[in-house]
């Protein structure tokens, strides 16, 4: 059998291994046909085999984006969203940034943006409407945090979107000014409730605009998985996703993860399971959010924080409810994803997925906990023992900038983002961005899992220990996400029979200084066989 494509280089590497070897891959319709030596692949060169010969550059799996939130990152990335507050130092810049933006686009009739983080503002109080309010008086003013678990809003959002400081379940996370207003900042469960979607969802007049644009984005970085964990924010749609599916248009290969629910046939989660379950779009697992954030003290901690003593947080539903939902959903079929962020959630989480394992066979079930940016030495080995995925962000370690010494105490901050440790301790590591928390380039993300830096360039953090190899973050940005979608068999390595999604960079990696390599390129994106992106 000849092969239509095949990609030759100096630094091959396959997603297995500690480094790259000389040779190529061949390509027949749309799944790797062979693997090997410069001269074990000339048996698939024919007349019409397309020849890519690309001296030392690194050649290796497309990259899979383990956790990120596609409509809504598309959103975030297009004209239509404000999201240069995260640049913002203060509230009186991030007010100004906002009026400059309402004042260029008078056609809006909301103003949406993201990015605002008391992190930023050297741990400034939280914001409150006032400032909106004279500002952009007459619209309303959806403000994400940068975590996305917070939200600000003006007066004219606030009464839009009904928030309810008197509602019994919603009205504790209505943040209140001394007079017992609104001030404007909503919480996790209101905030979710009342206006989330509205700022992190397009609308149907624009999501196949901008799903589309964020799509060629991913294909330039050679991103040809992403795995959405969208599905718990009100108003989530994939429509458009569905409609491009059906024509034939998507690039990237979209796992979906709607939210978890307690119902014993899972009903509603089957039917979009059967309704999406392309090559391209389908439903992969559901997703549960234990508790919040440090950045707002809803992060669920062992013990209290220690800037704030007289709280640890706390689940965002009773261990009944969670524990309902991971059986229920793993009895079927589906792996459970729990965004978790303090040391207690995590621990919270693995009980209940060893719970899971107790009365389901969860040999071929991918459990996976979402973030970790907190834990306690003592479950790092259980991430193994139960075949439990870490589904981290190495990129909000820089993010955090050095937030959690202060929240948790340095002792602590000994665990946060423990890349190193899950990994010596057998566990499985997959890397993502939760994009738009962050940006999606996955060089990045590399550059910071193996130093430990931050934006400056510095080690931050107290334990820089925790960095990995370039072959481990590799891994991690590949196989490691497809394994926690269970798509492992089909995807993430460069293995004869599996799906050709393959890509070139600009340099071989495991070569490169550690400071170029956020300046990475992609010279060639594969998908399915085809070439969907090819730089100038």
């Amino acid at each position: 059998m000849k092969a239509d494509k095949i990609l030759l280089s100096n630094a091959v590497f396959t997603g297995e291994g500690e480094a790259p070897f000389p040779g190529g891959v061949a390509i027949k319709d749309n799944k790797i046909l062979a693997v090997g030596s410069r001269e074990s692949l000339e048996a698939y060169m024919g007349s019409e085999t397309e020849l890519f010969s690309y001296g030392d550059n690194l050649i290796m799996p497309g990259i899979c984006e383990a956790h990120g939130h596609f409509p809504w990152g598309a959103l975030y990335a297009s004209d239509y969203f404000l999201d240069k507050i995260l640049e913002s130092g203060s509230e009186e810049e991030c007010v100004a940034m906002v009026k400059e933006f309402a004042d260029a686009h008078p056609d809006h009739r909301q103003i949406l943006g993201q990015g605002w983080f008391p992190a930023n503002w050297n741990d400034a109080p939280l914001p409150t409407k006032a400032s909106l309010d004279a500002a952009v008086p007459d619209r309303p003013v959806y403000l994400a945090a940068a975590d996305a678990h917070t939200g600000w809003l003006n007066s004219a959002a606030l009464k839009e979107c009904g928030a309810d400081k008197d509602d019994p379940e919603l009205g504790p996370n209505v943040v209140l000014l001394p007079n017992g207003e609104p001030s404007g900042v909503l919480r996790e469960k209101a905030w979710f409730a009342y206006a989330a979607g509205k700022v992190l969802m397009p609308g149907p007049d624009i999501d196949e605009e901008v799903e589309t644009d964020l799509m060629r984005g991913l294909n330039r970085l050679g991103i040809t998985t992403f795995c959405d964990c969208s599905g718990i924010l009100e108003g989530t749609n994939y429509d458009a996703l569905e409609w491009m599916d059906q024509a034939g248009r998507l690039t990237v290969r979209i796992n979906l993860n709607p939210a978890m629910e307690p119902d014993e046939e899972q009903t509603e989660i089957l039917r979009q399971k059967a309704q999406y379950h392309s090559p391209t779009l389908q439903v992969t697992g559901v997703k549960g959010v234990v508790d919040g954030v440090t950045s707002t003290f809803t992060g669920y901690l062992l013990e209290p924080y220690s800037d704030r003593p007289e709280t640890a947080g706390a689940p965002t539903a009773p261990r009944e409810y969670f524990e309902k939902c991971i059986i229920a959903a793993n009895r079927k079929g589906l792996g459970a994803r729990l965004h978790c962020i303090g040391d207690a959630a995590v621990r919270m989480a693995l009980d209940l997925f060893e719970a899971s394992n107790k009365v389901n066979d969860n040999t071929n079930v991918r459990n996976t906990i979402e973030h970790i940016e907190s834990i306690h030495p003592d479950d790092i080995p259980r991430f193994k023992e139960l075949h439990v995925v870490a589904s981290m962000q190495p990129r909000h370690l820089p993010l955090d900038a050095n937030e959690k010494i202060s929240r948790v105490g340095p002792e602590r901050c000994r665990w946060e983002w423990p890349h190193r440790s899950i990994l010596d301790a057998g566990g499985i590591l997959a890397f993502g961005t939760d994009f738009p928390v962050v940006e999606y380039n996955p060089f990045e993300s590399i550059y910071y899992a193996i130093t430990r830096n931050g934006y400056d360039g510095k080690p931050t953090g107290v334990n820089p220990e925790q960095a990995v190899t370039m072959a481990e973050a590799l891994r991690a940005y590949t196989w490691a996400g497809q394994y926690a979608s269970g798509r492992d068999g089909e995807l993430g390595t460069l293995e004869p029979g599996k799906l050709a999604d393959v890509i070139v960079l600009d340099r071989n990696l495991f070569d490169t200084e550690a400071e170029a390599i956020p300046e990475t390129k992609v010279l060639l994106t594969v998908f399915d066989g085809a070439v969907i992106y090819q730089c100038e």
